[in-house]
């Protein structure tokens, strides 16, 4: 996802991470925190149910040589797919993937035109900002 928030419409990097965090019901996505990582990046998701019963949440990431970015997220959920938002960047695109087991795979659209598979576990922040710190040490 090393390209989405970078290009401005959202191209958070995800794949790896790992620890704890949210967890997925039959019913979807449970609020918590998702890491992942891929060669030059890393994403973290933190989802949260607000005070009318929906989900909304955060994507904060990291592209290698690149500022960090930081969203607000609007998250559908219908059966075992859901689409993150991005209604602070005034735009109606949008990232949609599914849920399988615990984790979140995203498709993401990459500036050469490929579609890329992201995944997001169930993390914490120690665990983005591990990922952060590696990718800086290289």
């Amino acid at each position: 996802m090393a390209a989405l928030l970078a290009c401005g419409v959202m191209a958070a990097g995800c794949g790896g991470g790992g620890g704890s965090g949210g967890s997925m019901t039959s019913l979807g996505v449970s609020p918590g925190t998702y890491v992942g990582t891929d060669y030059n990046s890393a994403t973290m998701v933190t989802i949260n149910r607000d005070s009318g019963g929906g989900l909304s949440g955060t994507m904060d990431s990291k592209t290698e040589g690149q500022s960090p970015v930081s969203v607000t997220l609007t998250v559908s959920v219908s059966g075992s797919r859901f689409t993150f938002g991005f209604p602070t960047l005034g735009t109606a695109e949008t990232l949609s993937g599914t849920i399988r087991g615990r984790d979140l795979h995203m498709r993401s659209p990459q500036p050469n035109g490929v579609i890329e598979d992201y995944v997001l576990h169930p993390g914490t922040v120690d665990d983005y900002n591990a990922a952060i710190q590696k990718m800086n040490l290289r």
